[in-house]
């Protein structure tokens, strides 16, 4: 079980390793595992640098795959990460993270994103994780009549958040298979995307991780 250093950017209220509860002002280090490493990644509270992601990270059977329009994030070679075009969602390794819509991403963006959805002692068993599109937007907010009427029909609402299509992490399984089998009838039928992965989640169930839309803040931009 690996532990990290990093330094507070925020303030951070937490457990140290052992045990004591201690309040971190911007600019204190102190030492995380890997679990809260990501959970604290995630909230911008902490920063670290890309060779300890590098370091921690293993590329064993996951590669990206790129829809139409979307340039590939550079250095995957260097992580051990595969690299697949295709014109629809699919899952061609065990974790796999899917861009579509020209979406952007770095190398530590797309590494702490796997790392997110792999199994252990030190993760939650997350089979996808995404983005919220923004803090406020729900699926009253975005596509037509149609697939407005579609979805509320199949889930029963709208007040439901809206994902960030454009970067999706899955792990390969039962449901995960299930997911994007129905996500790719969704944009083969011409769809609004953010409707039609909204109606693949919610029509299987499966752990999802949600990201809030400013997720690792440096990291996320190329």
């Amino acid at each position: 079980m690996g532990k990290h250093w990093v330094k507070a950017i925020k303030t951070v209220i937490r457990h140290d390793l052992q045990g004591a509860y201690r309040t971190y002002q911007p600019g204190d280090w102190f030492q995380c595992k890997n679990q809260e490493l990501l959970e604290l990644l995630a909230q911008s509270l902490v920063d670290t640098t890309a060779h300890l992601i590098k370091d921690e990270f293993s590329g064993k059977d996951s590669g990206v795959v790129i829809l139409s329009g979307t340039k590939a994030p550079r250095a995957l070679k260097t992580f051990g990460i595969g690299l697949k075009e295709a014109l629809a969602p699919e899952l061609p390794w065990k974790r796999n993270l899917i861009m579509s819509q020209g979406a952007s991403a770095t190398i530590e963006t797309v590494a702490l994103g796997l790392m997110r959805i792999d199994t252990g002692n030190d993760f939650p068993g997350w089979e996808m994780a995404a983005m919220l599109n923004s803090a406020t937007q729900l699926a009253r907010d975005v596509g037509t009549k149609e697939d407005k009427a579609r979805t509320l029909e199949l889930i029963g609402g709208l007040e439901v958040p809206v994902y960030n299509t454009g970067l999706v992490w899955l792990r390969r399984t039962k449901a995960t298979i299930s997911v994007v089998k129905i996500w790719r009838d969704e944009l083969g039928s011409g769809s609004d995307p953010q409707h039609a992965f909204i109606r693949a989640v919610y029509g299987k169930s499966v752990k999802l991780c949600t990201l809030p839309h400013e997720w690792i803040g440096k990291w996320i931009r190329a």
